[in-house]
């Protein structure tokens, strides 16, 4: 598929799941997708997609499992109110998103997954063993001594670990 998303999908609202992925087009915004509430499984993997997370998904789309917004070009924050929803899994790899890791993602048994962007720190204290959020890499590599060692981007080693991370993408 090429081209842009078009405006048109919208009016699909009895759709469950949308799944584009690896879409040759020039840079777009995030496709207006608010009445698309039965949606279950929102995909839009690789799609030229530009700017913040639409805080609607959060409100409208409150019935979301699956969400995959990877590889794209977003930026901004993760909406708090992503929280609240049914999601379970969440794919936001590879994106240029910032500001603070909000502690709802690490304490949470969803899997989760915001490697490669470019977050500042974590709202609160990390649990660098959990088993649910995939965030190696997901920090600048300063050398703030308040971000936590799993979540810097060059990912030192450990004293006393004997952990290994692999970041593998299928």
């Amino acid at each position: 598929m090429e081209g842009p998303i078009p405006s048109t999908i919208s009016r699909l609202t009895n759709l469950r799941e949308l799944r584009i992925t690896d879409l040759r087009a020039s840079n777009m915004s995030f496709p207006y997708l608010r009445d698309l509430t039965m949606l279950t499984d929102l995909v839009l993997r690789n799609s030229s997609i530009i700017g913040p997370i639409p805080h609607y998904i959060g409100q409208s789309l409150t019935n979301i499992e699956n969400l995959d917004l990877s590889f794209n070009r977003l930026n901004g924050t993760i909406p708090d109110n992503l929280a609240s929803g049914k999601i379970n899994f969440m794919y936001l790899a590879s994106n240029s998103l910032t500001g603070q890791v909000s502690q709802w993602l690490s304490d949470t048994n969803k899997k989760f997954d915001i490697s490669y962007n470019n977050f500042t720190g974590s709202s609160q204290s990390t649990n660098c063993q959990a088993n649910n959020l995939k965030k190696i890499a997901s920090y600048s590599s300063l050398e703030d001594k308040s971000i936590d060692w799993c979540l810097k981007k060059d990912l030192p080693c450990p004293k006393n670990s004997s952990r290994k991370f692999i970041n593998l993408v299928i």
